[in-house]
């Protein structure tokens, strides 16, 4: 699939453009479609809609036109339900046309047949910033094809969120993961509020897992990239989130969604 642009807006012109307004969407990840073929002088972006309303319309209404008019050229923003910027990725494939700029939640590499090697962009990026982290790195690059399939321009932490209240009320506090299945549990017995971490397939499970899965010592890979999965560690874990959803929580994280959660 080509990656060429019209010849009034050149490939190195467009990454460039991308590259400065990419870098203004915090915690994006950004692909870039080899098949955009944007006319001259417009910009074209889809990101899904900020859990802060205030961001979308500082960044839509704001930034980008402010951007523009210092650039000459023409930003449109399109926003959609982060559940459903797969489908919609997907659909633009399809259809062989679409936005200049698509940003993920994560950078999948589903679509690395259907994006420009981002390389140009990280290589800009270092010489103006220094090297990428490591995270990062892995994150957008296929060491098969050599290959960037996208281009990550930042990471954001995860926290977990209590109510101290519930805690102190049963003399607990959160510190292990031991803690939250046992806390969990007293608080679900006396308050009948359960322990909410998402059990189904979408991003907030998938960190989540990652996470508790990490601290049993258990992992996809190593660090040499070969699979490690199938291990004693990873069936601890399993069998720690059994527990913890048997003790603690309820069906209703098997519906979880990361936009909107059954309940917080």
């Amino acid at each position: 699939m080509t990656s060429q642009l019209p010849t009034a807006f050149t490939r190195r012109a467009f990454i460039k453009r991308a590259h400065a307004v990419a870098l203004a969407a915090f915690g994006h990840h950004v692909l870039t479609p080899g098949f955009a073929h944007a006319a001259p002088k417009t910009l074209r972006i889809l990101q899904w809609n900020h859990f802060v309303p205030a961001f979308d319309q500082w960044f839509n209404q704001q930034y980008v036109k402010q951007w523009g008019e210092k650039n000459n050229t023409r930003v449109i923003v399109d926003n959609v339900d982060m559940t459903s910027l797969g489908s919609r990725a997907k659909a633009e494939v399809m259809a062989q046309k679409g936005h200049d700029l698509f940003m993920f939640l994560r950078p999948p590499p589903t679509f690395e047949d259907h994006v420009i090697d981002h390389r140009e962009i990280y290589e800009a990026c270092e010489q103006r910033y220094g090297k990428p982290i490591d995270l990062a790195f892995k994150s957008t690059y296929n060491p098969k094809t050599k290959k960037f399939y996208g281009f990550s321009d930042s990471y954001v932490p995860d926290p977990v969120n209590y109510r101290k209240d519930l805690w102190d009320d049963v003399g607990m506090a959160p510190d292990t993961w031991d803690d939250v299945r046992v806390g969990g549990r007293k608080i679900k017995n006396r308050h009948r509020i359960p322990v909410g971490i998402g059990l189904a397939p979408e991003l907030d499970t998938n960190m989540a897992l990652r996470s508790i899965m990490a601290a049993f010592g258990s992992s996809v890979q190593d660090e040499a990239g070969r699979p490690i999965l199938n291990s004693p560690q990873t069936l601890e874990a399993l069998r720690f989130v059994k527990a913890l959803y048997q003790e603690a929580m309820t069906d209703e994280v098997f519906t979880w969604e990361g936009a909107f959660p059954s309940f917080r």
